[in-house]
């Protein structure tokens, strides 16, 4: 069976499935070596245990997860149930106790990696409305020319400190805009090659980060702000910066420290903007120009409209 199921995985997923015998067993009962042959896999840089399930032996949802649990107990990773056959009634309960199985030819589901596939070899259908955060982070890292053209999933979620599934539904939402592709061989991501169509093209789906702003006497200790507003658009262009200090921090990061507004927004002499995602996130030690731009770009002051033309010119 191993063999149907590396074919199985490479002909759906591309790239190569290694496998070997797990040689490690301790901590493992007779009764569950006796029910799987078990090798320890690496797909592109991700381990699991493939639990390989002989044709004799009777398995239940419940017993398979339980087997699961000893199995991630003892070796650490992931276990993936794989077997030749499996009744529709009975793959529903493994999709709804989110169970990951395989069984060559007819379905994979892997939740851990974010995956659903079905007989017709396809991904299940997925409908967006919107990019989600990390979406538009993946777009706005690829304006700064953060990485290469070719994206994997491991890099994204080592770059940016999301999980694989988070990584996974953002190139999903990155393909249903048609704002880039996976590679079929690697399912590695490409985005449109040009920056300023990429931008144009993205720009209608794209939100600002900025949830609210507050008003502070002072910064809080202890947390981390980046120049924002106003006065981090002064630093690309000629325009004034503001007397007022305006400083972004993400939303969660603030809402841990429980403190409430104390300054009415226009006498406030600090105030805080509250994103969705951390403002340096692209950067790394400031707003990157074009999340700054979403923030701004409603601004009614021709002044700051001319002032943000002239950064895009700079990074476009």
């Amino acid at each position: 069976m191993k063999e149907l199921v590396t074919i199985e995985f490479e002909r759906l997923l591309g790239g190569q499935l290694k496998t070997t015998p797990l040689v490690k067993t301790q901590g493992l009962s007779f009764m569950l070596l006796g029910l799987y042959n078990l090798y320890e896999c690496d797909y592109n840089g991700s381990r699991f245990i493939l639990m390989c399930h002989k044709k004799k032996a009777v398995y239940t949802p419940g017993a398979v997860s339980a087997h699961m649990a000893q199995i991630q107990a003892a070796t650490g990773l992931q276990a993936v149930f794989a077997t030749t056959e499996m009744p529709s009634y009975k793959r529903a309960r493994f999709l709804e106790k989110h169970i990951p199985f395989i069984i060559p030819g007819k379905q994979m589901y892997l939740p851990f990696a974010g995956l659903l596939l079905t007989e017709s070899d396809s991904p299940t259908p997925k409908k967006f409305d919107s990019l989600g955060n990390l979406a538009q982070i993946l777009i706005l890292a690829k304006l700064m020319k953060r990485f290469a053209d070719l994206l994997s999933i491991g890099t994204a979620c080592s770059m940016f400190q999301y999980s694989r599934i988070s990584v996974i539904r953002a190139f999903d939402e990155l393909e249903h805009f048609q704002l880039a592709r996976r590679c079929p061989a690697t399912k590695h991501l490409e985005f449109i090659a040009d920056n300023g169509k990429l931008w144009k093209k993205a720009l209608p789906l794209l939100h600002n980060p900025q949830r609210r702003i507050i008003g502070l006497e002072k910064i809080p200790q202890g947390l981390s702000v980046y120049e924002s507003g106003i006065n981090a658009l002064s630093k690309h262009s000629m325009l004034s910066p503001d007397p007022q200090m305006e400083y972004a921090v993400e939303a969660k990061a603030f809402n841990k420290l429980g403190i409430k507004p104390e300054c009415p927004i226009e006498d406030a002499p600090v105030l805080i903007e509250l994103w969705s995602y951390a403002p340096a996130i692209i950067r790394g030690n400031s707003i990157d120009p074009f999340s700054l731009y979403l923030t701004l770009k409603d601004n009614p002051d021709d002044r700051v409209q001319i002032a943000l033309e002239t950064m895009l010119k700079e990074f476009l």
